[in-house]
């Protein structure tokens, strides 16, 4: 069956044929096509406004969500191991610390230092050996602060009397 595409361009039976067989009658003519068409618009319209109506959360609602779900019982245990751990690194403070460093160099060529002997009168030469290690041990231990640890403690345990009266 050939057709003449500029003759059969608006031809119904010329589209109809290249749908399936299951469309064919749903497309029995141009109005009723229309119709179809705008029933598909209508619907994912009423479709779209109908989803955006059911999901609004106004903020009253979510403050009152918000406490029903995180009452001050949940929050204080997390707070307060913090406030401890807190606490425990203010106390580390006072303890001692230790570093322990080292150094190795080592020289591509003999360094010589040639010296005068007042003593015999001659020259001596020393040479420098080729590597050289260097270990450094270092103990810290504060012992006074101006009272600044004494304050940040405080103010850890107002600011956890707070969130606990809150």
């Amino acid at each position: 069956m050939s057709h003449d595409y500029k003759s059969n361009i608006y031809d119904y039976d010329y589209w109809a044929s290249s749908l399936p067989a299951g469309m064919r009658p749903l497309i029995n003519n141009s109005t009723h096509m229309k119709k179809y068409i705008v029933f598909i618009i209508i619907s994912f319209l009423f479709s779209i406004l109908n989803a955006q109506v059911d999901d609004v959360l106004l903020l009253d609602d979510c403050l009152r969500l918000a406490e029903e779900k995180y009452t001050g019982n949940k929050q204080i245990a997390p707070m307060s191991y913090a406030s401890q751990n807190r606490m425990k690194n203010y106390n580390v403070r006072w303890l001692p610390s230790v570093s322990l460093t080292g150094q190795v160099t080592y020289q591509s060529e003999i360094v010589q230092i040639k010296t005068y002997n007042p003593v015999e009168g001659t020259l001596m030469s020393i040479d420098l050996p080729l590597d050289q290690y260097k270990i450094q041990a270092e103990i810290t231990q504060m012992l006074y602060d101006g009272g600044i640890t004494r304050i940040q403690k405080d103010m850890e345990k107002n600011a956890l009397n707070m969130n606990y009266a809150c």
